[in-house]
């Protein structure tokens, strides 16, 4: 007796009995592997379209040498493969070109479109075990522009193929290596495959979904691109798609879907190792010459090392030592000398892919590299301010090393300045302007020799700091710019016009207590610049003092300062008393008197104020100032048992976390700044200590959560019968998830019965048991969501940890025969199997095609009453419940005959 059978595997999924039988009438079809779609804009509305596939040598019969293209402006065009017969490669796989121009009606976004039946055959991930019968669809979507204003768009190219070979057990990694020419962002995504322009392929299992556990991991960085499958369970060929976003400005442009096949074979092999940086930057005109050292724990197997990314693609850059199988160790040059033309806003991409000849001098198991590299532009040289009236005149070196650039690259300079020095790091891979105002966008002003800005209208008692910065941009047809690139800033450069006013130069924590005291300290004004005919003496400054951020300040009485003359005056210093240093701030501001008239009032600074957060086993710092000066770094000092402050550490963020502390014991800290106005003539360095602040470590974090997984028997390839009712759940260690938790008491597992994820506890692990769960008191069925916490000895608990939901496999299997008889075997036509079927629509018809019977009920039960010996035929759709909610029906109902003998 033959059965029709129908089971879910994650997703819903319908193996017929017979459909064995079947298999052989497609495999001549059996094609598609891989492929995209890209182009190149070569007109206002006009692209140069690329499809690139990768087929199956061995199929000849569902070779292409033409396709159907839709533009996705309402047309389609068949197009000749460009590359004659297609280009032979090794391990049964053929790459196809197919290149054609197209001219839209206008300005929009369009969408491009390919579909070619059939994808290669058993993709474990693809409708296993029929992916035969699905289709390989590509769509990529872009933006035309306008030219005069916002510049061509052109597609990503993508510079590694789109196959690749992974080892059983051993981690894979792949890169796309995609690189914009015309400079604009990208990120990285998952997705799934297309069978059609707007659905995803049938049945579609991620790589990391079968064999599912903590040794099955996928990951994609969004950033680079790596691919990342930690570890293939289990051999066969896998499709995975990966989504690459372009922007520019901040705004989605262009999305290119790559369709990919991973190879994984059995193969006791380790992979190569390649030695080499994760990025580097670089000032243009720099030469890389940079060593990449490969090896293999199989020392007898060779290397082949190879390089793509956009350096290589133009010839700019090339690597020596890697251009056929070696013996190993060995180590290869990447050489590039680089100009100019170079700086990008973003990294160039290098994937170095060493594979070793386990399978012949063909392939074997590869291990990429992304190798990311900065090129940025030089700072401006020699930057001069001097003052001339109530202008600053701001001068650097002319010529500057990158102003001579192809097509005009090199657009001019921004002018930045602040009201106070900012300390900003030589940061090749990170240039920074944080902390300035542009407030010219574009000069190349010059004058006597030299590149110049005169900046005016500026107040007298001001303190200015400058910052020139190179800029780079493509153009638009019509000459505006877009994609612009920052240089390195330059030096910093201070001035003030005339230092008339005191400025504050300390404001420091000198006792802690209820009433406690700060040091204050200020620098006269400069007697040379005084007009001591506006403003005559005797002079009196003013301190004056308020709670941080709140109220008016208030002056000190004992804070006044009174003098003749400025020449003769030399107390500088103020004690502030009786003031609660341990749990307020202050802030200070000077006032300057001419007699009675207010010459001016400086800017506030205000003392340093820390808080100490017990944490476990740990200390967490932090503190705030706000200072007429810039703070650069920051010193940690902590009190020893014999009452002494010893230096602990520096920093240049405003907080700080001490370890490796003992709970329950007393630790004192206090933190000094140090500052300076960048200013020739005044006092530098500025230190000014916070107040002292202690805190006693407490466990009062939770551990990390661990990660689970949830298995059953759905996850069998071929399953044909449900044994148990029962869900597995198992987690990691969360003591190896974050190291410095080490002391997990229990965990608690939590289950939800639907997707809402209103979870109930419903078991405790202890932390020293098998990390596995069996949850077997499941009246209704597998499906449900998990989750698992972990507690620590202190009673504290972690957060969730990642949701896994799980479905129910329906398993229905019909026969095609019974035998109605009366004689109480095989009497009533019902499923040999039916678990968690929910309702179906079945039909049943005779040779005329007249329907005799129909039921939603899932046992069918059909007595064949006044029906006569034959075959009859049968239509049957089959539904299940969901675990949103509700119910879900196959796309593809049931069909097949029924041999009725009496």
């Amino acid at each position: 007796m033959i059965n029709t059978t129908i089971s879910f595997q994650h997703h819903l999924r319908w193996v017929l009995f017979f459909s064995i039988m079947l298999c052989g009438i497609s495999l001549s079809a059996t094609h598609n592997r891989a492929g995209e779609i890209t182009y190149e804009q070569i007109g206002p509305t006009t692209i140069r379209m690329k499809l690139t596939t990768y087929t199956k040598t061995s199929s000849v019969a569902a070779d292409r040498d033409s396709v159907e293209i839709f533009w996705g402006d309402g047309t389609s065009q068949w197009v000749v493969r460009s590359n004659g017969k297609g280009d032979p490669l090794p391990n049964d796989i053929k790459r196809n070109f197919y290149i054609a121009d197209h001219t839209y009606p206008g300005r929009a976004r369009y969408t491009i479109t390919f579909r070619d039946l059939n994808r290669v055959g058993n993709i474990l991930n693809v409708n296993y075990p029929n992916s035969i019968d699905i289709p390989l669809a590509l769509s990529t979507s872009f933006t035309l522009l306008d030219p005069q204003f916002q510049g061509v768009n052109n597609s990503v190219q993508l510079l590694q193929p789109p196959i690749d070979f992974a080892c059983l057990g051993e981690k894979f990694i792949h890169n796309p290596n995609a690189y914009d020419p015309d400079g604009d962002s990208l990120s990285y995504e998952m997705t799934m495959p297309l069978e059609n322009f707007d659905k995803v392929v049938p049945n579609y299992l991620f790589p990391d979904q079968i064999l599912p556990g903590p040794g099955n991991q996928i990951y994609l960085n969004p950033v680079t691109g790596d691919f990342v499958w930690d570890s293939p369970p289990q051999a066969g060929e896998y499709n995975i798609a990966i989504k690459i976003n372009e922007y520019r400005g901040g705004v989605l442009i262009n999305t290119v879907i790559r369709d990919m096949q991973i190879l994984v074979r059995p193969c006791q092999n380790e992979p190569p190792v390649i030695e080499a940086p994760d990025r580097i930057c670089v000032i243009a005109g720099e030469k890389i010459s940079l060593p990449i050292y490969l090896s293999d724990p199989d020392v007898n197997q060779r290397l082949l090392l190879t390089a793509t990314g956009a350096p290589l693609d133009q010839g700019k850059a090339n690597v020596i030592g890697a251009n056929a199988y070696s013996d190993q160790p060995f180590t290869a040059l990447l050489e590039w000398q680089t100009d100019c033309n170079d700086i990008a806003v973003n990294d160039y991409k290098i994937v170095l892919r060493a594979v070793d000849n386990y399978f012949g001098d063909t392939s074997g198991l590869a291990t990429l590299k992304t190798l990311l590299i900065k090129v940025v532009g030089p700072p401006p040289e020699n930057l001069m301010v001097e003052a001339r009236g109530n202008a600053a005149e701001l001068s650097w070196d002319l010529p500057y090393a990158c102003e001579d650039t192809d097509d005009n690259y090199f657009f001019g300079f921004s002018i930045w300045r602040s009201n106070k020095s900012v300390a900003l790091p030589m940061d090749t891979c990170n240039p920074s302007i944080s902390g300035y105002q542009r407030i010219v966008y574009n000069t190349k002003a010059t004058a006597n020799g030299r590149y110049f800005h005169r900046d005016e209208n500026l107040d007298p008692n001001g303190v200015y700091c400058y910052r020139i910065v190179a800029e780079f941009t493509k153009y638009t047809s019509t000459g505006n710019p877009y994609n612009l690139v920052r240089s390195i800033p330059s030096e910093e450069e201070c001035f003030t016009f005339s230092r008339n006013l005191p400025l504050l130069t300390e404001v420091s924590v000198n006792e802690t207590s209820q009433s406690g005291s700060i040091n204050i300290a200020f620098q006269k004004p400069d007697p040379s610049v005084l007009d001591t005919l506006l403003y005559p003496g005797p002079y009196t400054i003013e301190i004056l003092r308020r709670t941080v951020g709140t109220g008016i300040y208030l002056a000190i009485p004992a804070g006044r300062k009174n003098f003749t003359n400025l020449t003769v005056f030399s107390d500088t210093t103020f004690l502030d008393t009786g003031i609660n240093t341990v749990s307020t701030g202050y802030e200070y501001q000077l006032e300057f008197y001419s007699g009675s008239n207010l010459i001016g009032r400086t800017s506030s600074s205000s003392s340093v104020f820390s808080l100490a957060i017990p944490s476990d086993k740990r200390v967490l710092l932090s503190w705030n100032d706000n200072t007429a000066w810039t703070n650069s770094k920051y010193y940690i000092y902590k009190e020893n048992p014999s009452g002494v402050f010893e230096l602990l550490d520096s920093t240049t963020e405003k907080r700080y976390t001490e370890f490796d502390l003992i709970n329950g014991q007393n630790y004192c800290y206090k933190v000094e700044s140090y500052g300076s106005y960048g200013l020739e003539d005044v006092k530098d360095p500025l230190l000014n200590f916070s107040q002292e602040v202690c805190a006693q470590p407490v466990d009062n974090l939770a551990p990390c959560a661990p990660q689970i997984t949830v298995t059953n028997l759905c996850d069998q390839l071929d399953l044909v019968g449900i044994d148990a009712l029962e869900n597995t759940v198992e987690w990691s260690d969360a003591n190896q998830s974050c190291d410095e938790f080490q002391d997990i008491l229990q965990y608690n597992i939590y289950y939800s019965p639907d997707s809402s994820n209103n979870f109930v506890r419903i078991g405790i692990s202890p932390g020293n048991a098998p990390r596995k769960f069996v949850h077997n008191d499941l009246s209704s069925g597998l499906q449900g969501c998990y989750a698992v916490t972990a507690v620590d000895l202190q009673g504290n608990e972690s957060v969730l940890s990642n949701f896994v939901c799980v479905e129910n496999c329906p398993l229905y299997v019909l026969p095609n025969t019974f035998t109605p008889n009366g004689d109480g075997s095989n009497d009533v036509f019902k499923p040999i199997k039916n678990y968690f079927i929910a309702s179906v629509e079945m039909k049943i018809f005779n040779d005329w095609g007249n329907l005799i019977f129909e039921t939603t009920d899932p046992a069918i039960n059909w007595t064949a009453e006044n029906v006569a010996t034959g075959t009859y035929y049968y239509t049957c759709r089959v539904f299940r419940e969901s675990l949103n909610g509700g119910v879900v029906a196959d796309e593809k109902p049931l069909k097949g005959f029924i041999n009725l003998v009496r």
